[in-house]
């Protein structure tokens, strides 16, 4: 099988989107707030502490894909950033 990712970057920021997006809905089904008023509020903040989580475990992360450890801070950052886009409408 062929490698679809380019570089370990890419290969990265796609795996930082899933697990994002999926810790962010997994948190927000846990809530019990799904389908209420506040769940856009509630899903914002579970991206966010989603966001946390991963921050605190980016020297593994780094270690783990070959990069330094600001370059994978900011792959997380942004990808949090693109699941609240892909995510969040006003």
């Amino acid at each position: 099988m062929f490698n679809l990712f380019k570089s370990p970057e890419d290969k990265l920021k796609n795996e930082m989107v899933k697990n994002i997006e999926k810790m962010a809905f997994l948190c927000l089904k846990e809530n019990g707030m799904n389908g209420s008023p506040i769940e856009g509020m509630i899903l914002i903040k579970c991206i966010k502490n989603s966001e946390e989580f991963f921050v605190k475990r980016s020297i593994d992360i780094s270690r783990k894909h070959g990069l330094d450890r600001e370059k994978t801070i900011s792959i997380i950052k942004d990808s949090a950033k693109k699941v609240h886009d892909e995510n969040i409408k006003y």
